[in-house]
């Protein structure tokens, strides 16, 4: 069941047995659980619910509709770096490519022995892997439904000897329309408003969309239940509050909102760890201009990697933007954007992630808000510098005859001088023109939330805060499996 509090026009109080905040990879996994375990449960959504058929074909309006701050929100620091994220049920899924990864088994064991975490192994995760995977279809991507973008990249690496692989995706007959970023408009992307909510709206849980947590009711040092405030679609509040009265909450609002709703309400704020040792995996993209007719929007833009250089930290995926969105991001202006635009439908582009050694931190400045600090470290400049340098030799191996950058000072190379003068040269990290999609470890597990992802008496996380560190993939399943981990900790308690 779903209430839209931007319809609701009464204050409401209602008693649950466990009330979710957030409904992303974590929390919509958390809610299915619990309410199959026979547990009543509540989940709140700051954003709305968006069927499958009012998905649009027009990027901004999707941008508009399911990106928090339509799509601006951004770290303050050298560089300034955007970090999208979703507000809509469903969460972040809603909006990402599909791309789906365990976490890697280097990971887990360094978590196991460096870190401390015995709990966090490959042994005890794999059950949970295997059955998030399960439940949204993760499938090998299909060559077939690929952009030319991703194919040209996967020629030339097969060339090179060293040929990547087909991304394994969440997908149920997928026909590439290419606009996984958007809101998948077939329904073939299984995003949890998809997969995992329905079976929990089934199971009895419910949810409440534009519906704002404001804060923890207590007693004493344990929290038992939530207020929040109903809210036009992302309009003003209504007026009208929810009270729900739960001896158990589950915080999934993301890494970069848990931190600051536990201290805005003194939960956990004796930790000096809370908001803090936030990684991002940054990420940007290379272009690349073909004399053939490339049409790189057309086809699943991410369904194509390469981990040739994953022991120093970078992991090579597909992607590309439909052209409105591109002539909105590159750092192109007048006669120049002009012609990357008109030679727009010859151009590939291809991008990279890396595991950040940088970490951020989370903080509430006044008269702003929640606001993220992040400065890259000269070692994660250096993977860009590296990453760049590989993927601009991929692409004048393949045939093309230009290489665009997003790096200030070496936005064009056409030949190996150039990849070699920017192999050479000065790179600052104000150079940088990137993003970042991955946001975690704000309340990570063993420095903030216990190792059962407890943070305090009734709260649970289970989100991507509480992964302990950077990944170097993307991280839904690894979320996902956080949450089956705290649901299935949490049903083993109940009296």
């Amino acid at each position: 069941m779903i209430v839209d509090g931007a319809h609701t026009g009464k204050d409401l109080e209602e008693r649950f047995d466990a009330v979710v905040i957030g409904s992303g990879a974590g929390g919509a996994v958390v809610a299915k659980e619990l309410a199959e375990g026979g547990m009543r449960v509540a989940v709140l959504e700051e954003g709305a619910h968006h069927k499958t058929t009012s998905h649009t074909d027009l990027p901004y309006e999707a941008i508009s509709r399911l990106y928090r701050d339509k799509g601006f929100t951004t770290t303050v620091g050298k560089p300034a770096i955007p970090v999208p994220m979703g507000r809509a049920l469903g969460g972040t899924t809603v909006i990402n490519s599909g791309t789906c990864f365990r976490t890697p088994t280097k990971v887990l064991e360094h978590w196991e022995r460096d870190l401390g975490l015995h709990s966090l192994t490959e042994a005890s995760f794999n059950p949970f892997f295997e059955r998030v995977e399960r439940e949204i279809n993760v499938v090998d991507g299909e060559f077939k439904v690929m952009s030319r973008a991703n194919t040209i990249i996967h020629e030339a690496l097969s060339k090179r000897g060293t040929p990547g692989k087909a991304l394994k995706r969440n997908i149920r007959g997928c026909e590439g329309c290419g606009f996984c970023c958007y809101g998948c408009p077939s329904g073939a992307k299984q995003s949890m408003d998809v997969s995992y909510l329905p079976k929990a709206f089934l199971a009895g849980a419910k949810a409440f969309t534009n519906t704002k947590f404001e804060r923890f009711l207590t007693e004493g040092r344990r929290v038992v239940g939530v207020e929040a405030t109903f809210h036009r679609d992302s309009g003003p509040s209504t007026g009208h509050r929810l009270t729900i009265k739960a001896p158990l909450v589950i915080l999934a609002a993301g890494t970069i909102h848990s931190p600051q709703l536990l201290r805005n309400n003194g939960v956990a704020v004796e930790n000096r760890n809370l908001g803090r040792n936030l990684t991002l995996h940054p990420a940007t993209k290379v272009f690349a201009r073909f004399d053939e007719e490339v049409n790189g929007w057309q086809g699943t833009p991410q369904a194509y990697y390469s981990d040739l250089l994953k022991d120093q930290g970078i992991t090579f995926e597909g992607i590309f933007v439909p052209p409105d969105v591109a002539a909105m991001t590159v750092p192109f202006v007048g006669r120049r954007l002009n012609e990357f635009m008109r030679d727009y439908k010859h151009m590939a582009a291809f991008g990279f992630l890396i595991s950040d050694s940088s970490t951020g931190r989370v903080v509430r400045l006044p008269f702003v808000g929640t606001t993220v600090l992040y400065n890259f470290q000269e070692a994660d400049i250096e993977k860009f510098r590296t990453a760049i340098a590989f993927l601009a030799r991929v692409f004048l191996e393949a045939g093309a005859n230009k290489v665009y950058t997003l790096l200030h000072g070496y936005s064009e190379l056409s030949s190996e001088a150039d990849i070699q003068r920017l192999e050479k040269g000065r790179l600052k990290a104000e150079d940088i023109d990137g993003m970042a999609f991955h946001p975690l470890g704000t309340c990570g597990a063993g420095r903030v939330a216990r190792w059962d992802q407890r943070a305090g008496e009734g709260v649970m996380i289970a989100d991507g805060s509480v992964v302990p560190e950077s990944l170097g993939v993307n991280p839904q399943v690894t979320i996902a499996a956080f949450g089956l981990r705290a649901a299935e900790k949490l049903l083993e308690s109940r009296p």
